[in-house]
């Protein structure tokens, strides 16, 4: 499947995941599992190692959800204080939804080569009214920011592991997480400049076209009659 076609179809998954049902997420759920199987050198195990990161986030926007909620107390007895039954299905519900939404985008992008994201953002910004120049640098900036990402993961949390137990403060942690923001920038900044190869325009099959049409359309099915 063409780069540019990939990431069409993470967009409308994107956006069904988010506004669909519940089976919308079962859909979603089922092409994951295709999607992860055959593919050898990505796994559901690798996917969880990165999701467990977010882990406060999904407990976070769970509790929200579950008491800002109107609807029923899910606990009859402490009717007051207790979450609404909707609200916490709702919740759960936008939990599964950003877990989908994530394991999808880190398939995309561990499914292409710097080569292919770059020249599928080059053609995607074409709908922009700006100059090939200003295009170039945003998709150029882009594709080095989604490189990045995993380098500042790795290097921090290498670094909080060196923390002693008798500094593991949360103040302590705050102004030292700072620092080591520093360092590494200085760090990058030292660095070499890399020389980029803009990648040349592959033609997309026709057919592929009808990918993220078809996708969208089961969605929209599946939100409208059940």
């Amino acid at each position: 499947m063409h780069a540019v076609i990939r990431i069409l179809c993470l967009l409308v998954f994107a956006v069904s995941v988010v506004y669909g049902n519940v089976a919308s997420l079962l859909l979603a759920f089922l092409i994951l599992l295709s999607l992860y199987r055959p593919n050898k050198n990505l796994s559901w195990k690798t996917a969880w190692h990165y999701l467990r990161q977010i882990r406060w986030l999904l407990l976070t926007i769970i509790l929200l959800y579950s008491w800002a909620t109107p609807g029923q107390p899910l606990f009859l007895q402490y009717a007051s204080y207790s979450p609404s039954q909707e609200g916490v299905l709702l919740g759960v519900e936008r939990g599964i939804s950003l877990i989908f939404l994530l394991a999808a985008v880190y398939w995309v992008l561990n499914s292409m080569s710097r080569q292919e994201l770059l020249a599928a953002l080059l053609f995607l910004l074409r709908v922009l009214p700006l100059s090939v120049e200003t295009r170039t640098r945003i998709a150029v900036r882009v594709m080095l920011s989604l490189e990045l990402l995993p380098q500042v993961r790795d290097y921090v949390s290498d670094a909080m592991q060196k923390i002693s137990a008798a500094k593991k403060s949360r103040w302590y942690q705050a102004s030292w997480l700072a620092d080591v923001f520093e360092k590494l920038l200085l760090e990058m900044e030292q660095k070499e400049p890399t020389w980029i190869e803009l990648p040349g325009q592959q033609a997309i099959p026709l057919i592929q076209w009808g990918y993220p049409l078809l996708l969208g359309v089961l969605f929209w099915m599946l939100r409208s009659y059940l």
